[in-house]
């Protein structure tokens, strides 16, 4: 087993020490802002923007149906990339997933919907496609939690900011409009 410590395991996942033969999944792999130089393994069309080893964990459990491990291990050319992640335990860095991809006799492990991991390009894939959704759920919780626990003062305030961009926004889009118009006419 490698010295890094295993912060968490899915609950489909076996003892932690099988964990250090599962495919690590560093979110450089599947960052789409990053070159290949930088370290990402898939397409950019297939990667998603700016993924986080909790979104990747997300994906891998609950999503796809696998068992996988958040890791204290980050990417050696962006070290400082971790996110926190609160456990039982405290809160916890975690900058890498490992994933189980082969049952015990050596045949690919298969997600929630019966597609067999083929390799670990293909589990990048189906992880990165899964990022945006993960994120969109995410922002929405915030959005929620953050309109429950807010005083009515506090919500009025909300409301006016709303309000004053969308009256920017209007004006913007006239302005811009008339001044291609303008454009065109001379």
């Amino acid at each position: 087993m490698s010295n890094h410590r295993i912060v968490t395991i899915s609950p489909q996942g076996t003892a932690p020490d099988d964990a250090s033969r599962w495919a690590v999944v560093f979110p450089a792999y599947i960052d789409g802002t990053r070159t290949r130089a930088e370290g990402r393994r898939i397409p950019r069309e297939a990667a998603a923007e700016e993924p986080n080893a909790w979104e990747m964990y997300e994906a891998a459990t609950k999503h796809l149906g696998l068992a996988a491990a958040l890791v204290d291990k980050a990417y050696p050319r962006s070290w400082y990339d971790r996110v926190v992640v609160q456990t039982s335990k405290g809160p916890v860095r975690a900058g890498c997933i490992r994933v189980k991809i082969k049952d015990e006799q050596g045949e690919p492990v298969k997600t929630k919907d019966g597609t067999a991991i083929q390799n670990r390009k293909h589990l990048f894939r189906l992880v990165a496609a899964l990022i945006p959704e993960i994120k969109a759920a995410l922002l929405n919780a915030r959005e929620k939690y953050i309109e429950n626990n807010q005083t009515p003062k506090e919500k009025k305030k909300v409301q006016k900011k709303k309000k004053k961009k969308n009256k920017k926004k209007k004006k913007k889009k006239r302005c811009s409009y008339q001044y291609i118009i303008v454009w065109r006419a001379t």
